[in-house]
């Protein structure tokens, strides 16, 4: 993009187009067009998909007569389920990282897109200049880090009952130790 001397209007609107359709361009390109999607049951092999059903028909009938073979069948097709399950899940790891280099960043791929940390923003604005920025971030770190309330708070309770105890009179009388003899003990 290189710039020429601007004159009139005109030449300043087809800049900040000429801008906006940069900036747009470079948001797109950084933006990954397909995001990885979690594991469905549309994903798994028909095996699995019929032992889900045939798990699931075996806990409708348990939850049904509340039989001990009923809950015996149950338990197998569930144990079984799940070691279909883990087996899918392997097979499709160990076919993810066939392929995978640390020379052509497919390892670093992987290992997915993290969260992105939302900014700090102002009560009113977005900060720009660097005394504003600064008095967000203060104002973030004040309000982030305050003193713990909870000590406070017992402390106030603590003192509530003891006063209620105080103002009140023991409602029976004290228990007094008598003296014993060595016998006794």
């Amino acid at each position: 993009m290189t710039l020429d001397p601007i004159c009139c209007i005109k030449e300043i609107d087809q800049a900040v187009d000429a801008f906006t359709n940069a900036v747009h361009t470079a948001i797109k390109g950084s933006i990954p067009q397909q995001t990885p999607q979690r594991c469905s049951i549309y994903d798994l092999p028909s095996g699995i998909k019929h032992s889900i059903a045939e798990k699931n028909r075996a806990q409708r009938q348990w939850q049904k007569y509340h039989t001990p073979d009923l809950l015996k069948k149950y338990n197998l097709l569930t144990k079984l389920l799940k070691t279909q399950i883990s087996q899918h899940r392997g097979e499709k790891w160990e076919a993810a990282t066939v392929h995978v280099k640390d020379s052509d960043n497919s390892l670093w791929r992987m290992t997915g897109r993290k969260e992105p940390i939302p900014q700090i923003q102002g009560t009113i604005h977005l900060p720009c200049s660097n005394r504003d920025k600064a008095e967000v971030l203060a104002d973030n770190l004040a309000t982030s880090f305050k003193p713990n309330q909870a000590r406070k708070l017992t402390v106030e309770i603590e003192q509530e009952i003891t006063k209620h105890y105080l103002e009140q009179p023991p409602e029976t009388e004290a228990a007094t130790i008598e003296e014993c003899s060595s016998d006794e003990i």
